[in-house]
């Protein structure tokens, strides 16, 4: 009892712990607490509430074993983070975005909201698993115009992907919308375990995580059934490259040809085609002829061969690689419900279909590697069976290295802080000759080379790549910069990953990069602005035009500034007792309680027991004395205790061995030490054995005396009384004592 107790304790005291942390933030210097607060700043301006009853997804209801919200008011609130801040684009979420900004939240100790973005991503789930890149919500009460653009942005509405199948639509399909069937970033099941984290562990973050775990199960399922074989990307808004990548052009090689024979046409607004990403008419057409093509795509076509139905598919690495981290993240969130004692933990074939996809992923990635590089591939028109690679050197092929794969999690709760897996894939040499590709200058003449001579890391493409600069700039991409960055520092690659970090804050802040004569720490000014593209050159912020509010407020950009800003504590989690601190409560009072009732109820006996020693000693001493077997308890003879007690203890020769007397008949202590010489000397009248001490000379000294003679000077329980050495006679009852 007493160490649950001790334990109760500590738990309390860790958690207290955990809560100062976050009151007390990290101390910083002017010019970095200037970049966290406008950070912030900025991703609050950015967070959205909205106020709609949620239903329950299909796959939930009339299920025992789906997830039940411990707090049903999440039903009637949760929250969305849209891409920047103009109005124009107030209704809605990109997935990616909220993911990074929700990170952000639970970092700064706003945990709650960090929960209720991930319940929003949630709402608009369909019944197969499907999540959509894009979530739609209402605003003062009305969903955005029906318009296949939002007005007066560059971002696309939710009418332009049309009505997906019914199991790919939201469960509450009138209040939330989706992107058709173009799927989210597969970013989710890692974020909600940084999520946990990163917050304070308290029972109400317990139960969102247990909450959201089926979701998150049903999303890997949709991932690695329907998205799984030749392809993994449908359309190219689902990849997280530059939607001027040159990559694209090659890609969409046979789609273009389609465009261009069919005379397809669609009117493209003014802000898009303003936008700094616009890839240009022929690339975009091409995009948009699959859009259409999607959104004809009816129920009864198989998810696993829409390449067959839509002439795209492609193995996107970005894609692969994330899903793989995802879904080790995924079993890592089954091992610690199941810890928990938790009531909705994953089952154990559910748990084996976790493992069996993270083979697969790791199978997935581990064929796109093509002797010194990760090599994207994607079906083609003629052959919708064969897979061709797309040698295009883009960074996005360094993502394999984002988060260190499966050693992720031993790397954030371990004091070894560089322990990620994929330093020990071909004994590092993979590691090595990547990281000296982001390094690799100009003159190497190699196709991966991306150092290019500039202290501006890591650029969109090789600088040995012959592309279109027009229609495909090549830029500094901050998100790209962040997940490399991770994955660098996990695995051990500490001076490029340093370099690439300090590059970036650099760029956000304005600032000339890895220059002596500033830094961020000192240097980074109050008024700034969150772009989510850079010039690779330059350095230069790249802005649409019109587009000043949007392109200066930045989620992404807010959101991975202030991660790669403010360090991430050691991930540690204590498993605890399994049991609800309320109850934890309950126990510790309880214990209290009985260790109280322990305590009075050994006082009253130790006091009970004293006063009957007390009040009991001497009637037991003489009942001792008395019981016929006293030469036998206590080792002594009648004839040495007669010595002592008189005559009538001598059972077998009274008058031979009668103390000595006076004249008159009296026992004196002279005469008792001269008969016998081992006999005690007088220590008083108040002990005297004398008959003038009793009334009667004839009658034998009273028991009382006897027993206080007998305590005094043989004292069989040890201390107080006088060594008695018996008396020494021949005869055939005496001894030596």
């Amino acid at each position: 009892m007493s160490k649950v107790l001790l334990h109760c304790l500590l738990t309390a005291s860790i958690i207290i712990w955990k809560q100062l942390t976050y009151i007390q933030a990290h101390k910083l210097a002017d010019g970095a607490e200037n970049l966290r607060n406008g950070s912030l700043t900025t991703l609050y301006q950015n967070l959205k509430y909205t106020n709609v009853v949620l239903e329950q997804p299909v796959f939930l209801q009339g299920k025992t074993n789906g997830v039940q919200s411990k707090n049903n008011d999440y039903k009637y609130r949760y929250a969305y983070v849209t891409p920047c801040s103009d109005p124009s684009v107030s209704t809605m979420m990109d997935t990616l975005d909220g993911l990074l900004a929700a990170r952000v939240f639970a970092k700064s100790g706003n945990s709650t909201a960090a929960w209720e973005i991930v319940r929003g991503i949630f709402s608009a789930q369909g019944e197969n698993g499907f999540i959509p890149k894009y979530r739609y919500a209402y605003s003062n009460g009305t969903l955005s115009s029906e318009s296949d653009w939002l007005a007066g942005s560059s971002y696309p509405n939710y009418p332009i992907f049309g009505t997906p199948p019914a199991d790919y639509l939201p469960a509450d399909s009138i209040n939330a919308k989706g992107s058709g069937m173009l799927a989210a970033t597969p970013l989710l099941s890692s974020i909600v375990l940084d999520i946990f984290y990163l917050s304070p562990q308290l029972d109400q973050d317990e139960d969102a995580l247990e909450d959201v775990t089926f979701y998150l199960y049903k999303w890997h399922e949709f991932l690695h059934e329907k998205r799984s074989g030749q392809y993994n990307i449908i359309h190219p808004w689902e990849s997280m490259m530059q939607m001027d990548s040159p990559i694209w052009q090659v890609v969409l090689a046979d789609v273009i040809d389609l465009v261009n024979q069919s005379h397809y046409h669609k009117d493209i607004p003014q802000e898009v085609k303003n936008a700094d990403d616009y890839p240009g008419d022929e690339v975009y057409l091409a995009e948009l002829y699959l859009l259409d093509c999607l959104a004809n795509v009816n129920g009864g076509v198989d998810d696993a061969h829409l390449n067959k139905v839509c002439p795209f598919g492609m193995v996107d690495i970005g894609f692969a690689s994330i899903l793989y981290q995802a879904d080790l993240d995924l079993l890592q969130i089954s091992d610690m419900l199941d810890d928990m004692n938790k009531r909705n933990y994953l089952s154990g074939s559910q748990r084996d279909h976790i493992t069996s996809w993270i083979t697969q992923s790791s199978d997935t990635l581990g064929n796109m590697w093509h002797t010194s590089a990760y090599i994207p591939t994607y079906t083609s028109l003629t052959n919708s069976n064969s897979s061709v690679k797309v040698d295009v050197p883009v960074a996005d092929n360094f993502l394999p290295l984002w988060r260190g794969w499966d050693g992720y999690v031993e790397t954030k709760s371990n004091e070894d802080t560089h322990v990620g897996g994929f330093q020990d894939v071909e004994d590092g040499e993979r590691l090595d000759l990547l990281s000296f590709q982001m390094l690799e200058g100009r003159d190497s003449e190699s196709m991966h080379a991306f150092g290019c001579g500039s202290s501006l890391m890591l650029r969109s493409y090789s600088c040995n790549y012959d592309a279109d600069a027009a229609n495909n700039p090549s830029v500094i991409s901050p998100l790209l910069n962040y997940f490399v960055y991770n994955g660098l520092e996990v695995n051990g690659a500490l001076s490029i990953s340093h370099y690439i970090r300090n590059t970036t804050l650099n760029i956000l802040c304005g600032l000339i990069p890895n220059s002596d004569k500033s830094s961020v720490d000192e240097d980074c000014p109050a008024s700034l602005s969150f772009v989510k593209r850079y010039d690779a050159k330059t350095g230069d912020a790249r802005i649409s035009k019109g587009d000043e509010v949007c392109g200066t407020t930045s989620t992404v950009a807010a959101a991975v500034s202030y991660d790669m800003l403010v360090k991430d504590e050691l991930y540690s989690y204590d498993p605890g007792i399994p049991i609800a601190s309320v109850w934890v409560a309950v126990l510790i009072v309880a214990e209290l309680i009985v260790a109280a009732i322990i305590m009075i109820s050994c006082v009253l006996l130790s006091v009970n027991l004293f006063r009957r020693v007390r009040h009991d000693d001497e009637g037991q001493l003489l009942k001792m004395i008395k019981e016929s077997r006293f030469e036998d308890r206590w080792g002594m003879r009648n004839d040495e205790a007669g010595l002592i007690y008189g005559e009538e203890y001598n059972a077998f020769d009274i008058s031979s061995r009668a103390p000595p007397t006076d004249d008159l008949g009296a026992r004196t202590p002279e005469l008792l030490s001269r008969s016998n010489p081992s006999a005690p000397p007088s220590r008083g009248d108040e002990l005297s054995l004398t008959a003038d001490d009793n009334p009667g000379a004839d009658e034998p000294v009273s028991w009382t005396e006897m027993a206080r003679t007998y305590v005094d000077w043989i004292n069989p329980f040890g201390g107080g009384g006088r060594e008695y050495t018996g008396y020494v006679r021949q005869s055939e009852h005496a001894r030596i004592v």
